[in-house]
């Protein structure tokens, strides 16, 4: 019996370092928040003048952590087991595009705690899943809030459109599939699930007979948005 627990404990010290060092190795691309219970989708918007989207995003260093959208917030960090603490925080106050402004205040006040008279929020947990597409870090704070990441920015946002407003059919996809959506496209990447970028095209019907059978990643940039959805090649 004592041999049992013995090892149970060196499986689970094990796992928790494997976690510490995926969590360590990867920069996070901030997919949604989970704020009393409510969804806030990362917004993916195009900005005006065509200029780059601000990435929401955190690294979580040695001994320093940050996480960023326009501004950025930073801190030293010590990890113990599934647990990370931020001792000490600082935060940028430059200004941010419209959309992006409200979810900073979100991803900083909100999750983070920022906004609070005590300061920021100290403790969180972690839990690292591998899922088809990339790993995904779900990290919670101290009220139950809760922050989703990936770990290649091309799967920001997948799920994060309502199903009636775009569709790609057939799916799974022998040649080819068409997207259904009101929107005018401005572009279409195909990426495999490592992240690797394999097409692009500008139209709704996207021929990809010569792909292996597999999960591809298909990016569409349209005039008002960025989506991201996942189509099955058989």
């Amino acid at each position: 019996m004592k041999s049992i627990y013995v090892f149970l404990l060196i499986v689970v010290g094990l796992f928790t370092k494997a976690q510490q060092s995926d969590l360590i190795n990867n920069t996070w691309y901030l997919e949604k928040l989970v704020l009393n219970n409510q969804e806030y989708y990362y917004p993916n918007t195009p900005i005006e003048g065509n200029h780059p989207i601000p990435e929401g995003k955190a690294q979580f260093l040695e001994d320093v952590f940050v996480a960023k959208i326009c501004n950025s917030m930073g801190g030293d960090i010590v990890y113990s087991e599934n647990n990370v603490t931020i001792k000490a925080s600082g935060l940028t106050l430059g200004g941010c595009p419209t959309g992006y402004d409200s979810y900073e205040n979100h991803y900083f006040g909100g999750f983070f705690g920022v906004s609070n008279s005590i300061g920021i929020n100290l403790v969180y947990s972690y839990t690292i899943n591998n899922t088809d597409i990339a790993k995904r870090l779900i990290l919670i704070n101290p009220n139950g809030d809760k922050a989703f990441y990936y770990s290649n920015k091309a799967f920001m946002s997948v799920g994060a459109i309502e199903k009636e407003k775009i569709s790609l059919y057939p799916n799974p996809v022998k040649q080819h599939f068409t997207i259904d959506i009101n929107d005018q496209i401005e572009q279409v990447e195909i990426y495999s699930i490592n992240g690797q970028l394999l097409k692009t095209v500008k139209s709704k019907k996207i021929n990809i007979s010569d792909l292996a059978k597999g999960n591809y990643l298909v990016k569409i940039k349209t005039d008002k948005e960025i989506i991201t959805q996942k189509i099955i090649k058989e």
